[in-house]
């Protein structure tokens, strides 16, 4: 039976390809991605793979003969039938994957074009998988390419330059609504680094109280004492909500951590003074349908998404030259999955080869202790030995029919090099 040699995939929605409300079906919590890693090995049988899960995107690269029981199985996980999975995924593979995944270390297929953030995220995601066992021998050498390429691009292009982040279309939004300088009070729920970017940014052009509130109360308390503010645990969050003009949230949910109910009696005790809201996190932290409320101003992930579209047109220049860097270097990928096949081919070519030998010696061995005719011996075993050695090439090409009887016939030449005599 021919052996299926496995090749690299690169599986994944972005927000491209879905909306929100299905990207956050798909999103892997950040605190069991080892585990699920494992699941994926046992569930999907795949050889190694590695999960990169964002506010913008779920991504597996993985290695396998094939790639429908990992889709099989990310349908399942998102209880999205595999027609919808399909319609709103992309599956590349081996070069194109390498290609795509460069694409994203560098900024190139980010929502904002050049964005650092996701290189820093997509090494997280390697880190993470090495920890559960799952990188070998492909997806190690195809992510120190695609990191190596993205270095250059980085290095040698302008992609990054002028690059408007989420957490600055944040700070963009509140300036349309808020003067600068202005006091007004703003809550982060989170301590991850999009909640630190956004604080960075926040607390260069807004002179208000900072303060914070997650999970882990240290944390949190990290950030309050960098912006002169206090930290509270997640639990208190519907109670001191009221007291803020600005929320901003991103956290590793898989539920909403605060429903309609909770927003609408924080807006009643402000005497419906407004809420500023901004939900950056995938799956989204705030119940949608608070959205409805008359007095909170939601802003979601994908909301942001057309006003960090500013400054792209002086990085196209820029995003064309990478794509050149990424078409010319993807190669290298490619090149040594092809040494790695041939290696294996040639191995187990020597392997026919030897086994016919210890076949025919055997029996020439036989022969000798019989006191058979030493001359006749060996006469018998180089016969036996080019004759069993070339059957096989010999009857494939006789079956051979057209441009495939030609193309075997090219390649048995070049391989026994006919052209020269002995």
């Amino acid at each position: 039976m021919e052996k299926k040699h496995s090749k690299v995939f690169a599986f994944g929605l972005n927000h491209q390809t879905a909306p929100i409300d299905v990207r956050e079906r798909f999103a892997f919590d950040a605190e069991s991605v080892v585990r699920e890693l494992s699941e994926l090995q046992v569930r999907a049988s795949v050889e190694e793979a590695l999960i990169l899960s964002t506010c913008n995107r779920t991504e597996i690269y993985f290695c396998a003969p094939h790639p429908d029981p990992l889709v099989s199985f990310i349908s399942e996980k998102g209880g999205i039938d595999r027609c919808s999975v399909d319609t709103y995924s992309y599956l590349y593979v081996d070069q194109k994957a390498l290609e795509h995944a460069t694409r994203v270390a560098s900024g190139l297929d980010s929502m904002v074009l050049g964005e650092t953030q996701i290189l820093g995220q997509l090494k997280d995601a390697h880190r993470n998988a090495r920890m559960a066992g799952l990188l070998g021998p492909n997806l190690n050498k195809f992510f120190d390419v695609t990191f190596s390429i993205a270095k250059e691009i980085r290095s040698k292009t302008a992609v990054g330059q002028s690059s408007v982040s989420l957490a600055g279309a944040t700070l963009k939004v509140l300036r349309t609504i808020f003067p600068e300088g202005s006091q007004q009070r703003v809550l982060f729920v989170g301590a991850g680094e999009m909640i630190r970017l956004c604080a960075q940014h926040l607390s260069n052009a807004f002179t208000g109280r900072m303060d914070f509130v997650n999970r882990s109360i240290d944390k949190a308390d990290y950030l309050a004492k960098k912006y002169s503010g206090r930290s509270f645990a997640l639990s208190l969050l519907p109670e001191i909500l009221r007291f803020y003009d600005v929320l901003v949230t991103c956290t590793g949910s898989q539920v909403p951590i605060l429903g309609k109910g909770a927003i609408e009696q924080a807006l009643r005790l402000r005497k419906h003074s407004p809420i500023v809201a901004f939900d950056l996190a995938v799956p989204r932290d705030v119940e949608q349908i608070a959205g409805e409320l008359d007095d909170l101003f939601l802003y979601s992930v994908d909301d942001l998404g057309a006003m960090v579209q500013q400054g792209v047109e002086s990085r196209e220049a820029a995003a064309t030259e990478a794509e050149q860097i990424v078409k010319g270097r993807s190669r290298e990928f490619v090149d040594w999955q092809s040494s790695r096949m041939s290696a294996d081919i040639v191995k187990t070519f020597r392997q026919f080869g030897g086994e016919l030998a210890q076949q025919e010696l055997r029996k020439a061995l036989e022969a000798l202790k019989r006191s058979d005719d030493p001359e006749e011996v060996l006469h018998s075993l180089t016969n036996a030995l080019t004759k069993k050695f070339l059957d096989r090439p010999s009857r494939a090409l006789n079956s051979a029919r057209g441009d495939d009887r030609k193309k075997l016939s090219d390649t048995i030449s070049k391989l026994f090099n006919l052209d020269d005599p002995i």
